[in-house]
């Protein structure tokens, strides 16, 4: 009898083994990267395949696809030389803060010596004050046109606080009335002093003539009264000597007094006058016929555009009238090109808020010398140019930026124009030459050149119109 035999188990591997299978091994998705790597090289060798297809052929079935090319134009060529600046109107004038120099304790009349007679302090150190220390003229802007309104010439553009101003104004013509006053009151007293000296005179010389008549009695009187007689006769004829001294030295006295005190009127009315014109430089008027400009100045530690109600200090640029029919260009020149220029050379002006605007102008002056330099010291010395535009725009208006083509030479016959790139030299006695595109490739042709500039050359002979040059040297740029 055959006994059954129990299946025997497999010992159980380690934690750390991996049991074997029999089974194949199941194939998970394919990774991410490598789907980006294909498309990448499907996107590469797409774009090789277009760029081949649209590249020219060159010589020797070579394949330049890197090599730039122009076609060849017909036209005039100039050379010109840039300049940059700003335009800025021929015909203007400037308004500044005027200086106010004198004080209301200068007007003020002193007591002479004679009662009831003025006259005026003079003005010094001591009595005279000055707007931006004194306070009593303060250049404070009350009234100001707008910035860009047109005004007409004599029309009130701006106007400081005049109230101290006016009331000197009205110290002085006080001080000059009675002043006025005191001189005709000091004349009719003179006429009083004059008559009375006069009839003084007059009695001292009857007082005379009869002190002489009296003499002749002297026969007749005692000794005692001839005596007396003589002594009155002496004394009268002194008195009438004296008075006649005194006249000329009265009226020398007179005289000076009154001219004392026309000079004290004349004072006055020369001070009237003048604070009559202070009054009125602080109403501004627009010296000629424009457009209003207002200038800038640091508030608050900023840069700010001036405006009604700011206190301005005397000698301050704040405002500007500007004739717009007629515009400059103020422009700067480098030392080295300066010699190039010359009065009267023509020029394309371009605005840079108008890149489509071009404006005709024509150089009017040269600087004969550098401009200075600011604070920190300069080593690139540039020249002022100055350029009138000859064309009215209304566009144009002060302080915008521009760009100014100077035409040194200019080429009037039309001919072939290539890039200045395009034009090659094998060194610097070569002749100058070309690569023109072909059926067969690029062709290597010599040309003769007319004027050329930065941008363009002038082939007299070598090139047609419609022809196509490379802008690479394409021996360089060829790939095998």
């Amino acid at each position: 009898m055959s006994t059954l035999q129990a299946p025997t188990i497999p010992p159980k591997p380690p934690f750390f083994e991996r049991p074997e299978t029999a089974s194949a091994p199941v194939k998970g998705p394919p990774s991410k990267g490598l789907w980006i790597a294909v498309v990448l090289a499907l996107a590469m060798v797409a774009a090789a395949l277009l760029w081949q297809k649209r590249s020219p052929p060159t010589a020797g079935g070579a394949k330049a696809g890197a090599i730039r090319t122009a076609t060849v134009s017909r036209g005039p060529v100039a050379n010109t030389l840039r300049l940059t600046g700003v335009t800025a109107a021929e015909n203007f004038a400037s308004l500044v803060a005027p200086q106010m120099h004198g004080g209301r304790s200068a007007t003020k009349p002193s007591q002479r010596e004679a009662p009831g007679s003025a006259r005026l302090q003079p003005v010094s150190a001591a009595n005279a004050g000055v707007a931006t220390s004194g306070n009593e003229f303060s250049l404070l802007l009350r009234h100001a046109v707008k910035p860009g309104t047109q005004v007409n010439k004599g029309e009130v553009v701006a106007e400081f606080d005049r109230q101290s101003m006016l009331n000197r104004v009205d110290d002085y013509r006080a001080v000059v009335t009675q002043t006025e006053a005191d001189l005709k009151k000091q004349k009719a007293e003179m006429e009083i002093v004059r008559k009375s000296n006069e009839q003084a005179i007059r009695a001292a010389k009857s007082a005379f003539d009869k002190a002489r008549l009296e003499l002749q009695k002297i026969p007749v009187l005692s000794t005692m009264d001839a005596e007396r007689t003589k002594l009155a006769f002496e004394e009268a004829e002194v008195r009438h000597e004296e008075l006649l001294k005194q006249q000329k030295f009265l009226k020398v006295s007179l005289d000076a007094g009154v001219r004392d005190t026309e000079l004290d009127l004349e004072q006055a009315r020369l001070e009237l006058r003048r604070a009559e014109a202070s009054a009125d430089l602080l109403m501004a008027k627009a010296p000629l016929t424009g457009t209003v400009m207002m200038q800038s100045v640091f508030r608050n530690g900023e840069l700010a555009q001036i405006q009604e109600g700011d206190r301005l200090w005397s000698g301050i640029l704040y405002l500007q009238v500007v004739d717009p029919s007629s515009m400059v260009v103020n422009a700067f020149v480098n030392q080295v090109d300066v010699e190039k220029l010359r009065l009267g050379q023509y020029a394309t002006v371009r605005l840079d808020a108008y890149p489509e605007m071009e404006l005709p102008a024509h150089i009017v002056s040269i600087a004969a010398m550098a401009r200075q330099p600011g604070a920190r010291a300069g080593y690139l010395k540039e020249v002022p140019v100055r350029l009138k535009i000859d064309r009215k725009d209304p566009r144009v208006i002060p302080d915008l930026s521009i760009s100014a083509d100077v035409s040194l030479a200019n080429d009037d016959q039309p001919a072939a124009v290539v890039p200045a790139g395009s034009v090659f030299r094998e060194g610097p006695l070569a002749k100058p030459h070309v690569y023109v595109q072909s059926s067969s490739g690029w062709e290597r042709r010599e040309v003769e050149l007319g004027l050329t500039n930065y941008l363009q050359a002038s082939i007299r002979s070598g090139l047609k119109p419609g022809e196509v040059v490379a802008l690479d040297h394409p021996k360089v740029r060829e790939t095998p």
